[in-house]
């Protein structure tokens, strides 16, 4: 049984409890239509049509019939014929190409798409992995800070560079602190990895795409060790012109 067909043996239970409760004054023709769905003049249609021929009467005439838009048996048996004989070798957009041009074909590449993986002739591709990955919110403040130096209206009307610390960032949503840095140095970096040392909290550093800068440790003297702190922004600026990158427009401190 079709899941169509399964919905509608369902829709015609639930009509029959609220036609029987309507019809013990239980309920009343809005209440009725408002609980399966309809209007109520939808549900006076369906009440004549189930008193006057029963469930026969509510069943959808167009279940179990072919769809006037069907391809002829006949094209797709043309179409696979043409694949295993002439283009086993070709792929669907090459394949669809073809058709096309030297065999007058009228239907969509989608629909070849799915009549070749339907018949066999190709597998479906794999499905990708989600890009952007929801992640649960970090349960304490300064386990997850973003920054952002990049050109923008941070302040109102005042065009600057300015070093951007969401320290709440996935915790509570919140910008506690404004650092201002000068562009294409990384001093949100070693400010934030200085501040978070002393907090003794792990994180990381990452740049907008996907470079890693340093992992760093939980507490200060490892992380001091593994950044070899000077000064704020050097230890940062040293990490950097390791992994070769010049500029950190989008640092997150983790």
């Amino acid at each position: 049984m079709r899941r169509t067909e399964q919905l509608q043996g369902l829709r015609l239970m639930k009509f029959e409890e609220i036609y029987e409760r309507a019809a013990k004054r239980q309920l009343s023709q809005s209440e009725a239509a408002e609980i399966l769905g309809m209007s109520e003049r939808t549900f006076r249609c369906w009440r004549g049509r189930f008193e006057a021929n029963g469930a026969e009467g509510l069943y959808d005439r167009r279940l179990g019939k072919a769809s006037g838009r069907r391809v002829p048996v006949d094209t797709v048996m043309e179409v696979l014929a043409l694949f295993d004989t002439r283009y086993s070798d070709f792929t669907s957009k090459h394949f669809f190409d073809k058709l096309v041009s030297e065999h007058g074909f009228e239907r969509s590449y989608n629909w070849l798409r799915l009549t070749l993986q339907t018949h066999g002739r190709k597998r479906p591709a794999p499905r990708h992995e989600a890009h952007r990955r929801k992640r649960p919110r970090r349960p304490l403040s300064g386990m997850m800070l973003h920054q952002d130096g990049s050109t923008h209206q941070w302040v109102l009307e005042q065009w600057r560079d300015l070093i951007v610390t969401i320290a709440n960032h996935l915790a509570w949503a919140k910008v506690p602190t404004i650092w201002h840095g000068p562009k294409c140095q990384p001093f949100g970096m070693g400010q934030s990895a200085n501040h978070l040392a002393w907090a003794k909290k792990p994180c990381h550093f990452q740049t907008s795409g996907k470079t890693k800068i340093s992992m760093l440790s939980p507490n200060f003297i490892n992380l001091s060790r593994s950044l070899n702190f000077r000064r704020p922004g050097e230890a940062a600026r040293d990490a950097l012109a390791r992994r070769g990158v010049a500029k950190a427009r989008e640092e997150t401190v983790k």
